[in-house]
């Protein structure tokens, strides 16, 4: 059994949502196929210290808040599965970035990141509406990363057949000969 990396990115800044990915990631341990959890984004402001200690207290746990983008994708360079569930983002670049990597995503279909990583993502369906944001039950999360993780090279190759797909200069080649056609 492949145990993975798991990055869980939370740009939105409320307490309500690093509640949820708190929530998340202390299911998520409970999990046998995750080695590590990365945690990136704006939870230290938004958590009780307290719990967030707790929290940080296992070891194959870490938090990394706000980072510059070249930080980042060290981080995401290290992981195998993304976690990415903000609310209703038209364009998130982010997706974009991480499936470059090869990552295949876990995503709230409400938003651009289900159009940007397509096959190489999967949505829970099932949502709560708590504080204004219709965001996915964390078990159904769990439920669709165990089911990533168990066809886990196809999201993957997804993934790289995607991030191949966005290249600009791959876009631009498609969009020429569409236009060479007319």
């Amino acid at each position: 059994l492949k145990k993975h990396k798991i990055l869980i990115c939370n740009h939105k800044n409320n307490s309500f949502y690093s509640k949820y990915i708190y929530e998340l990631s202390k299911k998520l341990l409970d999990q046998k196929s995750i080695k590590e959890i990365n945690i990136v984004g704006n939870i230290k402001e938004n958590i009780n210290e307290e719990k967030l200690k707790k929290l940080l207290n296992t070891k194959n746990i870490s938090l990394f808040g706000k980072l510059d983008n070249k930080l980042l994708l060290e981080i995401i360079e290290k992981n195998t599965i993304v976690i990415h569930l903000n609310y209703g983002d038209p364009c998130p670049n982010f997706i974009s970035e991480v499936i470059s990597y090869g990552l295949p995503c876990i995503l709230n279909d409400i938003g651009g990141g289900k159009e940007i990583a397509q096959k190489a993502c999967l949505c829970p369906k099932n949502k709560i509406y708590l504080e204004g944001y219709h965001m996915p039950k964390i078990n159904d999360v769990i439920q669709s990363l165990n089911k990533l993780i168990s066809n886990y090279k196809s999201h993957q190759i997804y993934a790289i057949k995607r991030a191949h797909q966005l290249n600009i200069k791959n876009y631009v080649k498609l969009h020429l000969n569409t236009i060479n056609k007319i």
